[in-house]
Order: C-alpha cells, then structure tokens, then sequence
C-alpha cells in the first residue's frame, strides 16, 4: 500500500521538548492533582524523578530499581519505603499529559505522518491484562471465573487506540474486566480532539464494536469507520443487499431502542428520536470461502476490495500488544496497589511511542543508507532494539546536557543499526503447534 508521509529528524525535537515537559511546572502540576499539597517540600527524590523512575523501570526489584537509578544520580538513596509513599501521592494522568504532548507535537507535522488515502488509520481494540492480585485490585478490576467456578486472580482489561502505521498508542483505557469495550471505545476516541489532530481519521473495528450506538458516535464525531460484523445480526438488512457492495439503512425499532438504553443512557437520548442509520455493507469470500463482511462509510471512490483489505491493517495493534506484554513487560507492575498499575501501565505507553518514534527513524535510516544489491532489505532486529532502548533509556533522560544527551541519543541509534535481520515476505502455511519448553534455547528476551 502507498503510504503518504516520511519520517523525519523531528523526532529528536520531541524528545527534547518532553525533556522539558518533564521537569516543568505544568507537568507537576498533573503529577499533583487533586492534591494540591504534593511535592511542594524539597525532597530528595522529586516529582520529576519520581516520574523518570517509573518510566525507565526495567522491571527488577524496588530495591535494585533504586540503587541503580541513585546510583547514575550520583545521590544518597532513599528507602523504598519512602519511594512508594511519594508514588502514593503522583497523579498516573501526568502520563497522558506527557504522552498527548509528544503525539500533539507529531501530528502537526503533516509531512511526517503516514496515511492511507489521503486519511490516517486507527484500530480500536481490548485486551485482558494480569495485575497484582491484591484485594484492592480484585475489587477495582475485577476477576474471572475459572471452567471450575472458582476466582482466578485479579485482572484488568485495556482498551487502546493505536496508529497503525505510524505505530503510536494514542489513548489507553484502564477498565474493569467486565466493562463494555463500546463504552471504552468511546472514551479512546476523547483522545483525537484532546491531542489536536486535525487529520481525517478512519478506525477500524473488530466483530465485537457494531452497534447502533458505536455507529451513531462515529457519526457524531465526523469520523470514517470500518467495522468487521460476527457471523450473525442484522441478518434483515443482509438478506436485503443484491450485491457485495451496497448502501443500506439500518431501522432503529423499539427493541433495538432498548438495547441502546441498556448499554448507554446518554446515547439512548440522543437516538430515541431517530427512525434510521445510513451505512455501506461490504462483503468478501475470506481465502477459506467464509463470507466476510464490514460496515463503513468511506465513499464509493473507494472500492470493496480496498476496504476488506484495509480492515486487516488493524492487525498491528496485535502485534503492538504481543510487543508491550512479551518484550516490554507491561504486566510487571511495580506495586499491588492499583495506583501503581496505572502509573505502571500509562507510563509505558509514553515510553512505548517515544521508543517506536526513534526505531521509525533508525528504520528510515537504514533505508535510504541501503545500497546493497541484497536479495533481502535489512531491518532492525526489534528484540535488541527494545533491549538496547531499555538500557540507555535512563541514562538520556538523566542527562542534562543537551549535548552530551544527543550523543547519547545518537549513540544509541548506532548501536540498534548493528543488529539487523533480512526482512523477508511472509508465505501462508497451514499453522502447526509444537509443545515448547518455558524458557527457549533460542528465543529469548534482550529486555
């Protein structure tokens, strides 16, 4: 697919402006607050530490955490103890405010971002995710019965919007297990307007998003969609088309009214007066010969081919979640109260776009620098590229000269440029399972 936009050095400017997003007065602010009394002594550990710590965590014990990271301050260490009672008071939103920040200062930069005709690509999508089993968190998050009825331990669901090819995380949902993915859905769409991007967008769905009330929001919101549909409902309005590509009209009875009431009472206000919904129903035989159908509303230019094409772009906010959970560690949360699990998580997804931002352009690198006459391109190998982020990573943030910071910057990109792999098409095999041991001989995690 021919994607518009190219990466560029711009990047290194949005690190440094979130090096002074982190030690400014706004910033503290966030970290503070409803409680305005936070950090306002001088403390050894200060708030702007205190974030830099949970951001640069490589998982280990508190205990090792801070050694290491007093260790590089140069500073008499303080007891985790003390540590966990400062984190007690450190508002996780300060997160999404570094986060919305660096994406704000992104998406200004039309000629850098990647779309597909002319509009950027977002996927929705949920994920279960392990959190410390404490009492506090079974009662927040919620837990799951067993085939057995008895209680696993606690977990959560998240709910991410992700750019698919510029590979950013632009929201992340913290919900309760049992939580509607439409309501947390709607609350990740919030993230376009409060981040300020002035793109065309198109989200794409998975078979558990169409409803009357996530079609009606999409709307609301001036936004393009494409939403996959399960094997059954609406099944009316199927049996009605005469081809694989057709304008309908969804009618909005008083079952499906009700429905609507029982999910979302704020949208059952706004709907209760609507009689019908316009959409496009598009249809494909999957390789397997299974009827696949989406709804959207993307305009006829825009063929049935390109648009079941398309819906499997969403496929990388897959692949971004198998990175956070398995090379990132993201369920490693550092505490069992649930705080933690929300600065834990939020922070992780800042540091995931910042690092994503700079493999983009060590990509991009790499590319133009490609002379060869190879049978394969190179790519990083994104393993060692994590790894190697993980390790220096602190090292640049705690820096505070500007200077010797890009040096360290650049020294890192030279170091991920060493590692690479030949990027080779991927053929279609019948899958195959094999029992593995725990731990492989040769597939092991750099972080």
């Amino acid at each position: 697919n021919s994607l518009g936009g190219k990466m560029g050095a711009t990047f290194q400017n949005r690190w440094e402006e979130n090096q002074k997003n982190l030690y400014s007065k706004e910033a503290e602010e966030k970290a503070r607050g409803k409680n305005k009394k936070a950090f306002t002594r001088k403390r050894k550990m200060p708030v702007c530490d205190i974030i830099i710590s949970i951001m640069t965590s490589k998982k280990q014990t508190c205990a090792m955490e801070l050694r290491n990271f007093f260790k590089l301050k140069d500073r008499e260490e303080i007891s985790k103890q003390a540590y966990f009672k400062a984190r007690q008071n450190l508002d996780p939103a300060v997160f999404t405010y570094l986060n919305d920040n660096y994406l704000n200062d992104f998406y200004k930069h039309p000629d850098e971002v990647k779309t597909w005709k002319g509009y950027i690509v977002l996927a929705i999508d949920g994920s279960k995710v392990e959190i410390p089993n404490s009492e506090e968190n079974r009662e927040k998050y919620g837990v799951l019965r067993n085939q057995n009825e008895t209680e696993s331990p606690a977990r959560a669901m998240i709910s991410g919007l992700f750019d698919v090819f510029n590979k950013f995380f632009l929201d992340l949902q913290i919900c309760n297990i049992h939580e509607s993915e439409l309501d947390a859905a709607e609350k990740n769409l919030e993230a376009i307007k409060r981040i300020g991007i002035e793109q065309k967008a198109i989200i794409i769905f998975d078979r558990g998003y169409p409803s009357f009330e996530m079609l009606y929001y999409l709307e609301k919101l001036g936004l393009k969609y494409i939403i996959r549909l399960p094997s059954t409902g609406f099944d009316k309005e199927r049996a009605s088309v005469k081809s694989d590509d057709e304008e309908i009209t969804l009618e909005i009875n008083n079952n499906r009214l009700r429905n609507v009431k029982s999910r979302n009472s704020e949208i059952y206000k706004e709907m209760k007066n609507l009689k019908s919904i316009n959409t496009r129903l598009v249809s494909e035989n999957t390789p397997a010969g299974q009827k696949f159908s989406v709804f959207t509303n993307l305009p006829s230019e825009i063929s049935s081919e390109e648009i079941c094409d398309a819906y499997f772009f969403r496929w990388k906010i897959e692949e971004a979640y198998h990175t956070l959970k398995n090379k990132m560690k993201f369920e490693s949360v550092s505490g069992q109260a649930s705080i933690y699990v929300e600065q834990d998580f939020l922070a992780q997804i800042h540091v995931y776009n910042m690092m994503e931002d700079m493999i983009e352009f060590v990509e991009d690198e790499l590319l133009k620098s490609d002379e060869k006459k190879s049978k394969y391109h190179q790519h990083l190998n994104e393993n060692m590229a994590i790894g190697l982020f993980a390790q220096d990573f602190i090292k640049i943030l705690l820096e505070e000269n500007g200077r010797k910071r890009y040096n360290l910057m650049k020294t890192l990109q030279k170091d991920m440029q060493k590692y690479l792999l030949p990027k080779r098409l991927s053929i279609s095999q019948k899958r195959t399972f094999r029992k593995a041991n725990k731990y492989s001989a040769n597939q092991k995690n750099s972080f």
